[in-house]
């Protein structure tokens, strides 16, 4: 089954059916079945792993690829930003999800790469060593 027909079959997943993918995402390392959106519904204990594979997988997708699963990053990023600044929270449950100053270090390495990568595609052939 191509990656494409995986995605359209995912846009029409529920909440619960999110959670389902995620998990198998996770176990499996494969990226290409993530849907692009609805990643705040997401459990928060998904949500550590979830960026460490995605940014493991980085290095072997294109660029496309790549602009795609950091946006999915950058989407999770916003889901621990809006746990932290909810004040009803037990602190034991986020500290559990992921450490704050790991996850800016984190969102701070992406921001970098995703750069280098559009400076990349935009450099001449000949000017690259």
């Amino acid at each position: 089954m191509s990656n494409q027909i995986k995605r359209k079959k995912l846009k029409n997943n529920t909440t619960t059916d999110i959670n389902k993918i995620i998990k198998t995402v996770i176990q499996s390392e494969d990226t290409s079945v993530l849907p692009n959106d609805n990643y705040i519904s997401i459990k928060d204990e998904y949500v550590q792993p979830l960026i460490e594979v995605i940014i493991k997988n980085l290095k072997s997708v294109s660029t496309h690829e790549k602009i795609r699963l950091l946006r999915i990053v950058k989407l999770l990023l916003n889901k621990i930003k809006i746990l932290k600044n909810i004040e009803s929270i037990n602190n034991n449950l986020l500290e559990n999800v992921i450490d704050y100053k790991k996850l800016m270090f984190l969102k701070g390495k992406i921001l970098y790469m995703k750069n280098c990568l559009i400076n990349e595609e935009n450099e001449p052939e000949n000017v690259r060593d």
